[in-house]
């Protein structure tokens, strides 16, 4: 039977189109092959000799129908090729964004194939799997209009990649060939940002890894209390606008301290050995942030005294390098709200001493419907004034409130003693609600310096970037106030000293940067706004993501490094959006750990479709 097949291909390989019809239209004939047996009749052999006769005839069909398919694959083949080359075909390509004509030429190749033959590149992969982690029903709905590969296949694409609870080696050695890509050197400096995520306790069988999920996971050590956090340590550019997760781990209420110190110091160890310079980490301002934080400028400090040097910036060293603790400003803001909503504020301006009270806002407030048809504070809600546990955590309450325009009103309304007459009866603002408005100009100056941009803005030019030229707050001014806990007793709450911390340590950032080639930087671009929408891109998943668990929140980690394919910031967020993007993307992850003929098939199937 072999031999039949043999021939037949050697038939269609040596001779024309015709030829090969001719040979095919021949073989349909049963008796040829008796005749080359000589013999007449089927019977004249022997029960062995027809079976091989049967078997025989069957490969002889057999390789007649495979010569058939590939005369009929050879000109679809043709005609594909002359299609694509097709002035239309290339005008409606090239209209198209890149993504779009990918997923054009994808519904080409597979549309009229069975769901078992359609073959998809890893750039399709990678948009399905983009696709499936945004709506899974929505999906669902989509495959059966177009075709798509199933859940099995983007789901094994997943849990291809090596990401496990720790410091995430692959990552660093994707970004080390990115980093030897910068064209500007000033591009390697970032900033270390970390922050925790509540998440549901539950276990879960992981069958690829043969473990529990569920229980405290560093990476490095497990041990056997519950999970209920996760905390997550991302890179940000300076310079250029690029943000990178690199570690996470699983933990039972809030880090500890000395595993958050030793986590710190083994990334900015990895960072360095691959080029990127760390110069700040960033963080909110819990106990056990602050604790680590200073526990590294002690040892620091130590060592510099044990060489007879004195260190006065409170800043830490890494392997030689110094880097800058900053509290993230949003939240800084934020506390200095919520200890306003509780206290009075005592504060001293050019040598004056002045009270602030919250309660002349909330008069403010009512006042303002009433003063006429327009309102001189038109942002202001009942969420801003009276604000729960959830708008709390809004930056937009806070500063909508501590805002020059409320500011500018209450000053207003003190000075020409205004009475307005409402359903709760007369109302008229204390002359002493001056000292508030001063307050607030204050904490809206004071959150500008920490929140410029490079852009320049005439009428907020503290928001401008700190350089040599710029008049900028941080130089001349310092928070100086105390939060009034009861009558006879003041007390100076860690917000306020958080506070001065972060404005000296920008001052010795910027110092620091200047010496490697800055000529300015933005403020903005250091807080936690990267994280938070990293956070919030979980949480939109939907009601099962609001809190994930331990088994949900990786293959979300996972799926979030697909670039810019999702929505980079959630509505009602409670952070702008940060605009910077994925340095390692999955599908750059994925193609990293390939088996080499697996990832020349995806690159051979993207060069033809381009």
């Amino acid at each position: 039977p072999q031999q039949f097949v043999d021939t037949a291909n050697h038939d269609y390989c040596t001779r024309g189109s015709s030829e090969v019809t001719e040979i095919v239209e021949g073989e349909s004939s049963r008796h040829g092959l008796l005749s080359e047996l000589k013999v007449t009749r089927l019977k004249s052999l022997s029960p062995k000799a027809q079976y091989l006769y049967r078997k025989a005839l069957y490969f002889r069909k057999r390789a007649a129908a495979a010569t058939k398919s590939n005369i009929r694959l050879k000109r679809r083949l043709i005609e594909s090729k002359k299609l694509t080359k097709s002035e239309m075909f290339q005008k409606i390509v090239g209209s198209m964004a890149k993504i779009q004509s990918r997923f054009f030429l994808c519904q080409l190749q597979n549309s009229k194939k069975k769901s078992r033959g359609r073959r998809f590149s890893l750039e399709d992969k990678v948009l399905a799997l983009a696709l499936f982690k945004q709506c899974g029903s929505g999906y669902r709905l989509l495959s059966k209009i177009f075709a798509l590969p199933s859940r099995k296949t983007i789901m094994k694409l997943l849990n291809r990649i090596p990401v496990r609870p720790g410091i995430c080696e692959p990552i660093f050695d994707i970004l080390k060939v990115e980093v030897k890509q910068f064209k500007n050197p000033l591009d390697k400096y970032c900033v270390l940002i970390f922050d925790e995520m509540s998440l549901k306790s539950a276990f879960q069988w992981n069958m690829f890894d043969a473990s529990v999920e569920g229980f405290e996971d560093f990476g490095y050590k497990r041990t056997n209390r519950i999970a209920n956090h996760v905390q997550v340590f991302m890179l940000r550019g300076i310079r250029r606008k690029w943000k990178q997760p690199v570690a996470y781990h699983f933990v039972n209420g809030a880090t500890k301290y000395p595993d958050i110190m030793n986590i710190v110091k083994s990334i900015i160890s990895k960072c360095n050995e691959i080029g990127l310079c760390v110069m700040a980490t960033i963080c909110d301002q819990g106990t056990n942030n602050e604790a680590a934080i200073r526990e590294l400028i002690d040892t620091t400090k130590q060592n510099y005294l044990r060489n007879g040097v004195t260190l006065e910036e409170n800043i830490f060293e890494v392997e030689n390098r110094k880097v800058v603790p900053i509290f993230d400003p949003p939240h800084l803001i934020k506390g200095m709200r919520n200890n306003f909503l509780k206290h009075n504020v005592v504060f001293k301006k050019d040598g004056q001493k002045y009270e602030a009270k919250w309660e002349h806002i909330i008069q403010a407030y009512k006042m303002d419907p009433y003063l006429g048809s327009l309102r001189t504070m038109p942002k202001l809600t009942e969420k801003h004034v009276n604000p729960n546990n959830f708008n709390k955590m809004k930056v937009a309450y806070c500063t909508q409130v501590l805002s020059r325009t409320v500011a500018v009103s209450l000053n207003l309304m003190a000075f020409s003693g205004t009475t307005v007459y409402t359903e709760d009866g007369a109302l008229t603002l204390d002359k002493e609600a001056v000292q508030t408005a001063k307050f607030i100009e204050f904490m809206d100056n004071l959150f500008d310096s920490v929140n410029g941009s490079l852009l320049s803005n005439p009428l907020k030019p503290l928001k401008e970037p700190i350089g040599d030229s710029s008049k900028h707050f941080l130089k001349k001014y310092y928070p100086q106030y105390d939060l009034k806990k009861s009558e006879n007793s003041l007390f100076i709450p860690p917000t306020v000293k958080n506070f001065i911390k972060t404005i000296d340590n920008f001052k010795v950032l910027y110092s620091l940067l200047k010496d490697v080639g800055f000529d300015k930087i933005s403020p903005r671009r250091f807080n936690q706004d990267p994280l938070e929408n990293f956070f919030g891109q979980i949480r939109q998943r939907g009601m099962r993501y609001t809190n994930p668990t331990c088994a949900a929140f990786t293959p979300l980690y996972k799926s979030l490094l697909v670039k810019d394919l999702t929505s980079s910031h959630s509505l009602g967020a409670s952070c702008e959006d940060d605009e910077s993007e994925i340095l390692v993307t999955l599908q750059r992850f994925v193609s990293q750990g390939l088996p080499e003929d697996e990832e020349e098939t995806c690159r051979i199937e993207f060069n033809l479709s381009a």
